[in-house]
């Protein structure tokens, strides 16, 4: 679709919606609705499924909305209930992943594992293969020998950041570890997707999310940092060191190359320029002050937490 019949397209649908255009997309939806109200619900019955949610959107914006059966002791289905995606949600983050390596902020068929600075596969989880195998492109293909089918439901104050999930234990089924070459066949690995989780969070980061990053010059800054951070902490893998050594080495690293973040610099941070210039500089006079009580209050570290109001 053009950008001139995108801008169209809400003139068209109204006059459609009006009757002064033939609407191409009335008849299709009321044999929709006319099937969804003389079999779903002896379907859903038959099938034993609980509760079901249909909606089915035409490129014009007509909807048509059918709720069937209950949502646990909540009650009916209803067009606000909300439903776990699950593996629905595996092509939307290969699309996200690819884009990054379109970007080159992840890259396709090198050892992703090594990417990784939040978790780590510990050696006694390799079962003897190489690790170095597991790529973003197996995992994404479910060929990278992983086990864990998948994790379960969980309610959403249960759920684990994928570092954690990934260094959870807590049975042998849920526990992320090489049952086979990376490569040698397909096996559907729901774990494998929690290592893409976590390499997707660390090379977009939050802190480089607001749209201000993407702007002309700042989007080659934060991939440049993102590239020379990657390179830094690369360089411990090549070192002969124990493992308690290189865990150190990384974590030494890792605060050099958080400190030298685009985002933990004035000049180089584009959300706090532009914040400076909304605030007309009272944002920077409030962190000079923070600075000033940090420095005389919390031997000059940050403080994670205000606590001026509880004294």
């Amino acid at each position: 679709m053009t950008p001139w019949t995108r801008w169209l397209r809400p003139f068209r649908v109204a006059a459609s919606r009006a009757g002064l255009l033939r609407d191409a997309t009335r008849a299709p939806a009321r044999a929709i609705e006319r099937w969804l109200d003389a079999h779903a619900a002896d379907a859903v019955e038959r099938a034993r499924v609980p509760g079901l949610s249909v909606l089915v959107r035409f490129a014009d914006g007509r909807t048509v909305r059918r709720t069937f059966g209950t949502a646990g002791t909540v009650g009916p289905v209803t067009d606000t209930t909300t439903f776990q995606a699950l593996s629905v949600s595996k092509p939307v983050t290969a699309m996200v992943a690819l884009a990054l390596v379109d970007d080159g902020l992840l890259d396709l068929d090198g050892p992703i594992l090594r990417r990784l600075r939040g978790w780590r596969l510990p050696p006694e989880r390799t079962g003897g293969f190489d690790p170095d195998g597991v790529t973003l492109r197996r995992l994404l293909s479910h060929s990278a020998g992983l086990s864990v089918n998948g994790y379960g439901w969980t309610e959403a104050a249960a759920r684990l950041p994928a570092a954690a999930l990934l260094a959870s234990a807590r049975d042998d089924a849920h526990t992320l570890r090489l049952l086979e070459p990376p490569g040698t066949r397909l096996r559907y690995s729901g774990g494998g997707f929690a290592i893409v989780e976590l390499a997707v969070e660390e090379a977009t980061g939050r802190r480089f999310a607001d749209e201000s990053w993407h702007g002309t010059g700042w989007k080659q800054l934060v991939q440049s940092y993102l590239a020379f951070r990657d390179a830094v902490h690369a360089t411990v893998d090549e070192l002969e060191l124990d493992e308690a050594s290189r865990e150190r080495a990384r974590f030494g690293l890792m605060q050099v190359t958080e400190a030298l973040a685009p985002s933990n610099n004035l000049l180089t941070n584009p959300v706090a320029l532009k914040r400076a210039a909304a605030t007309r500089g009272s944002s920077l006079a409030a962190g000079a002050r923070h600075l000033a009580y940090d420095v005389r209050h919390n031997g000059g570290l940050p403080s994670q937490v205000d606590t001026r109001p509880f004294e």
